[in-house]
């Protein structure tokens, strides 16, 4: 699931997608199934060069941490391109790779 907002997005938006996402993950593992949350990120570091970035939120053989899902997705910080700059930064001087375009 795409994570990036701009600087416009109201927090409600990110808050009101955040919470559907919990509604529908606690649907389906009460109807017998298992999910895995993955989200991602992708922005520019400068102008040829992109930062990309995925994490699993929720794999499906842990329980679901609703506290986490909903930090992760509905938290307006975790989405917003400086927090992704602030990533690209530290993966950078960490000497992990930066994809290109």
């Amino acid at each position: 699931m795409p994570n990036g907002y701009v600087n416009t997005t109201p927090h409600s938006a990110v808050h009101h997608r955040g919470v559907a996402l919990a509604a529908l993950c606690s649907s389906i593992i009460a109807s017998g199934h298992s999910v895995e949350i993955w989200s991602g990120d992708c922005s520019y570091v400068s102008h040829t060069e992109r930062y990309v970035a995925v994490a699993r939120v929720v794999s499906a053989a842990e329980p679901l941490d609703i506290g986490r899902l909903m930090f992760v997705m509905a938290h307006p910080a975790m989405g917003r391109p400086g927090a992704a700059a602030g990533r690209a930064r530290e993966a950078a001087a960490s000497g992990c790779a930066v994809a290109g375009p």
